[in-house]
């Protein structure tokens, strides 16, 4: 048996391609159902603006979140038996559920603040079940309401699971969705991976920001950096140093705090390159101002100008998307090793060594150096990427050679010859007589520097 209901919302979703909004779905687990999740109702239209940037290219506007849900031989009730019971208490507990998990998600790793984080059950429930006009089907083809119709407008004034449905005053804005992170949200539903706290905090300081609230975006922006801060040391300690969980406990107790960890810590586990970028001096501002907030006047110090405390959180951000990074480079740390000296021992003598870079979301980046005899061929570097590829793809089942990998290749002295990127191997200018035998890249291969987000 299977349920489906409408749920009002109003969803601004932009794209760089018209094909992105033509099905926005998802399908995923909760409590043993088969869900899915459709967000539907708008015309996909170019967008018109004077300057739309390349993800906002094409819109369309939701009217409703579409849920289907569907028992399967481990769902605790069926369907049947929740529709027909008097009390609507667990078939609403269902729906509500399901529809949160998939919003949660939506709002956290799509970035889109204003979607609520709970449903606030301010009208009797049963008007709530109601309005999303539930109906059955036992094969998905014919539908029927199972309850009585509403009375017509008995319930406009109910919100939608998602806010608003539509604007209460002028400075209540639609909720955006750029669809350039929506197969992130399809990932973390269908595998049923946990949000990473770095991008919940950062939901919170975007919606704060946006409201001008800037006291609690600072402090949500430093307590993410605190949680993405002791996550990093902890893995680093116990792959990098090999330390026993019992001494890096102790070595992470509360009392020493977030201040002496960014202050010392940082210089002591963090490449160069890394450190180079990151604006310590403000990140240490912004905590002693959570800490004025937190400890002393609830606010922040007074004659602060608004500009500076943007920056000073910019600051704190940038630093919590690095140590992220740096995590999930640091856990890979034996895949990395293995899968070095593979493509290095299989590559004897051609090349001296591999680096890699695992970054989120499957990304990686990887520095090749060729021997300093024979240079490599474009033959020889393509098969490399693609041998690369191929252990990287055994790792990670949602690893793709042609979108997730960079590889540099490069000489002695560290100059490029070559980069493979998005499936293609574009040589560098001096490589390029080198190899006169090989044809040219295509001319729709894309530039050999792409962007990291």
């Amino acid at each position: 048996m299977m349920l489906r209901v409408k749920i009002p919302q109003r969803l601004f979703l932009c794209s760089s391609s018209e094909d992105q909004l033509e099905s926005v779905s998802v399908s995923f687990c909760y409590q043993h159902f088969a869900i899915t999740l459709s967000l539907e109702g708008g015309e996909v239209k170019k967008a018109t603006w004077t300057k739309p940037d390349e993800y906002t290219q094409w819109y369309s506007q939701t009217t409703h979140a579409l849920l289907i849900i569907k028992e399967t031989e481990r769902s605790y009730r069926s369907i049947t038996d929740l529709i027909t019971s008097p009390d609507h208490e667990d078939l609403l507990d269902l729906i509500e559920g399901a529809a949160m998990k998939a919003i949660r998600v939506v709002r956290n790793v799509g970035f889109v603040p204003e979607l609520p984080e709970s449903l606030p059950r301010n009208v009797p429930l049963e008007e709530i079940l109601r309005s999303w006009k539930p109906e059955i089907s036992s094969e998905g083809d014919a539908w029927t309401n199972p309850l009585p119709p509403i009375s017509e407008g008995k319930y406009g004034l109910l919100f939608g699971i998602f806010g608003r449905s539509g604007f209460a005053s002028g400075f209540d804005p639609m909720p955006e969705l750029k669809m350039f992170y929506w197969s992130r949200i399809k990932e973390v539903l269908e595998d049923n991976l946990e949000i990473a706290p770095e991008d919940e905090f950062l939901t919170n300081t975007i919606g704060h920001l946006r409201t001008c609230n800037f006291r609690l975006a600072l402090v949500d922006a430093v307590i993410g950096l605190e949680i993405v801060l002791t996550r990093y040391l902890r893995c680093y300690l116990a792959t990098i140093k090999k330390m026993p969980d019992k001494r890096i406990d102790s070595f992470l107790r509360h009392d020493f705090g977030l201040t002496p960890r960014l202050a010392g810590i940082l210089d002591l586990t963090m490449h160069e390159s890394y450190l180079k970028d990151i604006k310590l001096d403000h990140v240490l501002q912004a905590v002693t101002w959570r800490n004025h907030i937190v400890h002393r006047t609830g606010q922040l110090p007074s004659k602060v100008p608004v500009k500076t405390v943007r920056e000073h959180i910019d600051a704190v951000l940038e630093l919590a998307r690095t140590l992220a990074e740096l995590y999930v480079n640091t856990s890979a740390s034996q895949d990395r090793a293995v899968i070095g000296d593979k493509l290095k021992a299989n590559w004897s003598g051609r090349i001296l060594w591999p680096s890699l870079w695992i970054k989120p979301w499957h990304r990686v980046y990887a520095e090749v150096g060729c021997d300093i005899g024979t240079p490599l061929t474009r033959e020889e570097m393509k098969s490399i990427a693609e041998e690369l590829g191929e252990y990287l793809k055994a790792r990670d089942k949602r690893f793709d050679p042609t979108s997730d990998l960079q590889v540099n290749f490069k000489r002695y002295l560290g100059e490029s010859i070559g980069r493979y990127v998005f499936g293609q191997l574009l040589l560098a200018p001096a490589a390029t007589s080198e190899s006169a035998g090989s044809a040219p890249p295509s001319a729709d291969a894309g530039s050999s520097e792409v962007s990291a987000t």
